[in-house]
């Protein structure tokens, strides 16, 4: 967690601009993920879980389906609403509209704090509140997608039009960068002091993308919040000349932590 920049928190407020893309668009988490966090977590049966930024629950709901106590978190009121109609049948969540550093929930209330893609939006105030929050020997779960480019012509194509359309999001070796990029994230986390028995896991998949729901996903980026219809229509158009589909590689990383006794 660090300072955020004014670019970063408007940012972080875009999500609740494309709510309903963003459930329709952004996968979800892999089961054998939260099937692992469970395990390593200890989590008792109908245990608290606390979400933060629960987004439109796509990682709420691998847990409200599996009985557990859940209280869901975001910032975004489009967002929560989202995940309020989506999981509207499972009585054991409960939902604050609020950000994580000024949340009211009760001292040493939850077994297991998560966070799905939405904890690197967390200031530095929102170490203090996992420490209030968590109960002694209690767990925390962060996790994230990383989007890879794989090894098909379409890629190679798409590079082009990020350096024609969008140059200043292209990188000449985005697999390098994102490597970087993820093993910082770890190490940050890892380096909480008051937590221990640091594990990283990472799940690998490849996503089937048509032409529209891969610009659909690309639209639920904020770095490409800003960027113009010639960027999108070409990469539409790439996709449709390869046969209207492509697959997208997704690495998916489990940092695994648990509070210290005090």
């Amino acid at each position: 967690m660090s300072p955020h920049t004014n670019e970063q928190m408007e940012q972080r407020l875009y999500f609740d601009t494309v709510a309903q893309l963003y459930e329709s668009a952004r996968p979800g988490y892999p089961s054998m993920l939260v099937d692992d966090l469970i395990w390593l977590s200890k989590i008792p049966l109908r245990g608290q879980v606390l979400d933060v930024g629960c987004g439109t629950g796509k990682s709420t709901e691998p847990f409200a389906m599996r009985g557990f106590e859940v209280c869901a978190l975001d910032p975004g009121a489009n967002m929560l609403a989202v995940c309020k109609n989506k999981l509207r049948a499972y009585p054991n969540v409960k939902y604050q509209n609020i950000a994580f550093e000024t949340c009211s929930v009760a001292d040493q209330a939850f077994d297991l704090v998560v966070s799905g893609t939405a904890f690197h939006w967390v200031t530095e105030a929102g170490y203090a509140q996992l420490m209030r929050v968590l109960r002694p020997q209690g767990a925390v779960g962060i996790f994230w997608h990383t989007y890879l480019n794989g090894k098909e012509p379409f890629y190679e194509r798409l590079d082009q039009i990020y350096q024609d359309h969008a140059p200043n999001l292209y990188v000449a070796d985005l697999l390098t960068t994102q490597e970087l990029d993820d093993r910082r994230k770890e190490e940050r986390l890892l380096s909480w002091t008051g937590f221990g028995e640091w594990r990283v896991i990472r799940y690998y998949d490849r996503l089937p993308y048509s032409a529209k729901s891969y610009v659909d996903l690309l639209r639920t980026w904020s770095t490409h919040m800003n960027l113009t219809k010639p960027f999108f229509k070409a990469v539409e158009q790439a996709i449709k000349d390869v046969g209207g589909e492509v697959l997208k590689p997704i690495r998916t990383t489990l940092c695994f932590g648990r509070r210290k006794e005090q």
